[in-house]
């Protein structure tokens, strides 16, 4: 085996983790949609009660702070 079948491996193993759904473990979850929704090129998750976007890109803080205090 040489090295560069050994970097294709990997390089089609990013590919393929890369599509694998993540996993959401906080509880706030519950009060969004499943699917998020492109807003500019930025990834938001929209509001079960007020259909609100909240930006995910840096975890859930933002998420609970919209069903705290908007909802």
């Amino acid at each position: 085996m040489s090295t560069s079948e050994g970097s294709e491996t990997a390089d089609s193993m990013d590919e393929d983790t890369s599509q694998v759904a993540h996993v959401r473990r906080s509880k706030v979850w519950k009060h969004y949609e499943q699917e998020l929704v492109v807003v500019e090129g930025d990834l938001k998750a929209m509001c079960k009660y007020c259909r609100g976007l909240s930006h995910t890109k840096f975890g859930t803080s933002s998420l609970r702070t919209h069903i705290a205090k908007a909802c």
